[in-house]
């Protein structure tokens, strides 16, 4: 295939994407009432806050009817509110991100390099739990996970493997839903007891890779509550992406798969590729527009999510652009589970369903086959 041969068939994937993705989103807007919820327009504790004061409020009126001064206790009881309010509000605005746990296997090495490991888990879930790392963040913080497996040691530099995951809460919902699921089996970081850990001036082995991770984790998160709305946070992470490779760091490398294969690099070059935003997009729907309305509006949530699962049939039949996607790779890597047990949404057309599933995302085929006979198909 020639150069312009190359060229001309990418522009026609990208118009296809494009095409898909302008489509679906007028079947969406045309057909779903907005929820309105967003990490920066309503919050979970804000939902709360709402609950509380209403029943704050009739208890308040309740008592007045047995009481001589209504006027003044009522003053009172509006002015203790409004305090109340304003600093739940205020600490909310202020709350860190994260709500982050690490766990730390170093069963692999020698007793004597052991010893120095003891501070380490409560090291790096401060360094995670105790910063900022957003101007705007509001609402419950992203529960997440940092499992660490320690495999060898060279002096004080150390090779592990590092599984992450995050979650979030769905719309008036007690369920969660994974966001992250990486499983990242090439990291490589110096570490002696008791060091501070650092943010910015360079490039730093275990510092810079929970940096990466956290911007992912948070790009994720907002992605989910708006269109596009985590970008600014996968830049960040492309810049901690670019200086790590330019300092020749493990795990750091710039590689190519055609299979989608994960690497660090490789998947957030992916998520902020311009050709991609069709199926960002549509991972906004499939979170904002099925998951958050299966409590409320269990039927829109069906008609959303088997419009989802067909723009992606399509977009895959159409464009190789997802065959070689590391984003749709780990997508599917966090939701398989979820995604199979949506099935349930399709009683009379199972089949069909899990065959869709199972084209989009072969490598957990056996899990899906197990998932439909449960489920009767």
């Amino acid at each position: 295939m020639s150069l312009n041969d190359s060229s001309e068939k990418i522009s026609e994937e990208v118009s296809v994407a494009k095409q898909v993705v302008r489509l679906s989103a007028v079947q969406y807007n045309s057909s779903i009432p907005s929820l309105e919820l967003s990490r920066n327009k309503q919050s979970w504790n804000s939902i709360r806050l709402e609950h509380s004061f209403d029943q704050l409020n009739m208890h308040t009126a309740s008592a007045s009817l047995h009481r001589s001064s209504l006027h003044r206790s009522s003053l009172i009881s509006l002015f203790f509110l409004a305090v109340l309010s304003f600093v739940l509000v205020a600490r909310s605005a202020k709350a860190q991100e994260l709500d982050a746990q690490v766990d730390l296997n170093i069963s692999a090495l020698s007793e004597q390099d052991r010893v120095q490991w003891n501070s380490f888990k409560g090291d790096v879930q401060s360094y995670l739990n105790s910063y900022n790392w957003t101007t705007s963040f509001t609402g419950d913080r992203i529960r997440c996970t940092f499992q660490f497996n320690i495999l060898s040691a060279n002096g004080s530099t150390f090779n592990a493997q590092v599984f992450i995951t995050s979650s979030r809460p769905l719309y008036k919902n007690d369920q969660l839903t994974t966001m992250a699921r990486f499983f990242d089996n090439n990291v490589q970081f110096p570490y002696i007891r008791g060091e501070v850990l650092q943010r910015g001036g360079g490039y730093r082995g275990l510092e810079s890779m929970l940096d990466f991770y956290v911007y992912v984790i948070l790009g994720l998160d907002y992605d989910s509550y708006n269109r596009q709305g985590g970008t600014q946070y996968f830049q960040q992470a492309n810049e901690i992406a670019a200086v790590a490779t330019a300092a020749s760091g493990m795990g750091w490398e710039r590689s190519v798969s055609a299979t989608g294969t994960y690497s660090r690099v490789g998947y957030i070059e992916d998520i902020l590729d311009a050709n991609q935003r069709a199926l960002r997009d549509l991972m906004f729907e499939y979170n904002y527009h099925v998951l958050d309305l299966e409590s409320t509006k269990p039927e829109d949530a069906r008609t959303n999510l088997a419009m989802v699962v067909d723009s992606l049939v399509m977009l895959k039949k159409q464009s190789s652009l997802m065959q070689r996607s590391p984003f749709i790779r780990a997508f599917f890597e966090a939701k398989y589970p979820e995604l199979s047990e949506l099935g349930r949404m399709f009683p009379d057309n199972l089949a069909a369903y899990f065959t869709k599933l199972v084209y989009l995302d072969p490598l957990h085929e056996t899990y899906y086959d197990q998932i439909r006979e449960k489920l009767g198909g």
